[in-house]
C-alpha cells in the first residue's frame, strides 16, 4: 500500500505539476498542487473504505474554491 501512495500519489502529482510548470504559468500551475491532499481523501475513501464526513466535503470545496480563483486572476 505504502508503494501505492509514493508512486500513486507523489510521483505522479509531480509530473503533472511539472507538465503544468512547462505548458503555462507557475502561479496557476503551483494551484493545482492543493489537489494532492484532496484526491487522497477521496482515493483513502475509494480503495481503503475510509468514511467521509461532511467536513471533508466542505473542506474539497474550499480547496475547489481557492483554486477557481486562482484560475481566473
Amino acid at each position: 500500500m505504502q508503494a501505492y501512495l509514493i508512486v500513486g500519489l507523489s510521483w505522479v502529482a509531480m509530473l503533472i505539476w511539472f507538465w503544468l510548470l512547462a505548458h503555462g504559468d507557475a502561479t496557476r500551475a503551483s494551484a493545482y498542487f492543493f489537489l494532492n491532499p484532496v484526491l487522497g481523501l477521496f482515493l483513502g475513501a475509494l480503495v481503503l473504505g475510509e468514511p467521509l464526513r461532511g467536513a471533508d466535503f466542505a473542506g474539497a470545496l474550499a480547496v475547489a474554491l481557492g483554486i477557481w480563483l486562482v484560475q481566473r486572476a
